[in-house]
């Protein structure tokens, strides 16, 4: 597994987790509807932000890691090339 997955299934861990925080959230909704509001407010801004910073972290190692995996496939190629050049 690439670096980048591993760090987005993390993001993505912490997301399910607000999303069962949420859910715990509405089943004691009733005890006071504008406290609940509020906090359910804050819980969606944290998981905006949480989602935001996943796609800043994973991105860049994504990029790079796409990067080497081109110049990787490149080399391998150039190798290749060369030893079916040396056969001949």
């Amino acid at each position: 597994m690439r670096k980048s997955e591993v760090v987005a299934s993390q993001f993505s861990s912490v997301v399910r987790l607000l999303e069962l925080a949420d859910g715990e959230m509405q089943m004691i909704r009733q005890l006071d509807l504008g406290v609940m509001q509020g906090l359910n407010q804050k819980l969606m801004e944290l998981m905006d932000e949480v989602e935001d910073a996943m796609y800043e972290t994973c991105a860049p190692i994504e990029m790079a890691e796409d990067a080497r995996d081109a110049e990787i496939a490149a080399l391998e190629r150039r190798l290749a090339d060369l030893k079916s050049k040396e056969i001949v």
